[in-house]
């Protein structure tokens, strides 16, 4: 047993996820307003490994490139930092040729992914997303392009004067691949908005990828993140091996690209209490 839960008064739930079987809505309960983070962590973390099909000892990150086309949105929201009015002087827009250039360039760092949204834009016309597209395919045929939120979507089918479905047909025509929005197979430690300490040690809280390189973030920082703009392919591989775990290059559908030797502390079943230095420093300073 996880030396973290042997004398929680959570570890009658540890023993459930032990034994494969789902835990109850009071089971949920009781973990949501449990103070004893480290349990829940191992908890989640024994989830993480006992998954059928699950990736063991890996952590996944992909090499990416995030775009924001714009940042003009006829929205207001309460929670958001990224939107700007038009008359606002710190408001972007981006032309097909300089998102197409910024691409390119990302090309060059070996990127497999485009990441691109921005917000609902005023004036923009259909085929202004329908052009982006079609010469971000023409790029390269094997570049994964990974865009637009479902709002987004919700806007285009506005613009386009047709169904959501239809819509979409002629987005992947022109060549979209896959929307934003990372299903429950897996859970990302989005460095950008924790901090890459924070996301380490959420590695042995129940979480199983780091997400990307990135690049290029504005959303969180916008709205004050302090995260750096960007991660090397070296940095999160050190990262998750300093976590304990083997790093794993994955492409948009979590599917392994290239896996990296195991840390030698990967080998061990289970971690002693003085194991991860790494683990208690990041919680200490995160």
């Amino acid at each position: 047993m996880n030396f973290l839960v042997q004398r929680s008064e959570l570890r009658d739930l540890y023993d459930k996820v032990a034994a494969g079987q789902r835990i109850s809505e009071a089971d949920a309960l009781r973990l949501f307003e449990s103070k004893d983070l480290n349990a829940v962590g191992a908890i989640a973390d024994l989830a993480r490994q006992s998954r059928p099909g699950g990736a063991g000892n890996h952590a996944s990150y992909i090499i990416n490139r995030y775009i924001n086309y714009s940042n003009y949105c006829i929205l207001s929201c309460q929670f958001c930092s990224f939107a700007r009015k038009k008359r606002d002087a710190d408001g972007f827009q981006f032309t097909v040729e300089e998102i197409v250039q910024k691409a390119r360039k990302a090309l060059d760092l070996g990127i497999t992914e485009l990441h691109i949204v921005g917000g609902l834009h005023p004036s923009l016309s259909f085929s202004f997303y329908t052009d982006m597209l079609k010469a971000l395919r023409a790029l390269d045929p094997r570049l994964q392009l990974k865009c637009f939120t479902a709002i987004e979507v919700l806007h285009l089918a506005w613009l386009a004067r047709k169904s959501v479905e239809e819509t979409l047909r002629e987005l992947k025509a022109a060549g979209l691949d896959s929307l934003t929005g990372d299903n429950f197979d897996h859970i990302t430690a989005y460095w950008v908005g924790m901090g890459l300490k924070l996301a380490q040690v959420a590695l042995s809280y129940g979480a199983d990828d780091l997400h990307g390189t990135i690049i290029e973030e504005h959303i969180f920082h916008m709205a004050g993140a302090k995260s750096p703009q960007l991660q090397t392919e070296a940095e999160m591989v050190k990262a998750i091996q300093e976590a304990g775990r083997t790093p794993v290059q994955r492409n948009t559908f979590y599917e392994p690209i290239k896996v990296w030797k195991p840390s030698p502390s990967a080998t061990e079943a289970e971690p002693p209490p003085n194991k991860s230095k790494v683990l208690e420093d990041n919680l200490a300073t995160a």
